[in-house]
């Protein structure tokens, strides 16, 4: 599908209308019917959606990786209207721990190679970890799962470096509150010395850019 189409094409319950050098999604079904929504495609690859008819000056505003024009709209759809699109319908055992991780990044607002080599890896390297213990759903997750994580990093790493690997889980935990409230607990924990302990101080970065 080509972001920039100049006459109206259907995407999903959609009809896309050209608006302003971007494309305007427009109910088009009995379920979608009152919504609208501006998306088009930033200089750095990224998506941007704006909701529309809100009555604000500034319409509130997203920015958001992803593959193609039909994916930018199923994700603006979820991020504006994620009771109705079932965003919050996960099941009985809610979404699994590598479906948040997921859903997380292609929402946070950075840019895209800041996810690729700064938090994916992060979250892959706790998707592992959760897997070899057994953990497959959000909902698995305790306090207790979080601190062990970190204690075990706590063996080998710097403290700045278990402090990073947590706090990518901690904000997909935030996303799971605000998405899957049902399946939602904080995860507080302690972060542990590290053995960089008693040595000169040697600072290690996440990148928080749009936090």
């Amino acid at each position: 599908m080509n972001p920039n189409m100049t006459q109206t094409e259907k995407i999903g319950e959609y009809r896309m209308i050209p608006y302003r050098g971007r494309m305007r999604a427009v109910g088009d079904s009995p379920a979608t019917f009152g919504r609208e929504f501006s998306i088009g495609k930033l200089p750095d690859g990224r998506w941007e959606t704006s909701l529309l008819n809100t009555g604000e000056k500034k319409p509130p505003r997203k920015q958001f990786g992803a593959r193609d024009l039909e994916e930018a709209v199923w994700l603006a759809e979820r991020h504006w209207f994620p009771a109705a699109s079932g965003a919050n319908d996960a099941g009985p055992k809610g979404p699994t721990i590598e479906q948040v991780f997921e859903e997380w990044l292609s929402m946070h607002p950075v840019k895209k190679a800041t996810i690729e080599t700064d938090y994916r890896p992060r979250t892959e390297l706790f998707v592992r970890w959760a897997k070899a213990q057994g953990l497959e759903y959000w909902w698995d997750l305790y306090p207790l799962h979080l601190q062990q994580y970190a204690n075990e990093g706590a063996k080998t790493h710097r403290r700045s470096t278990i402090s990073n690997r947590c706090r990518v889980v901690r904000m997909a935990s935030d996303y799971v509150r605000e998405n899957y409230p049902r399946f939602y607990r904080p995860l507080p924990f302690k972060l542990p010395r590290g053995r960089d302990w008693g040595k000169p101080k040697q600072r290690e970065t996440l990148t928080l850019e749009g936090v």
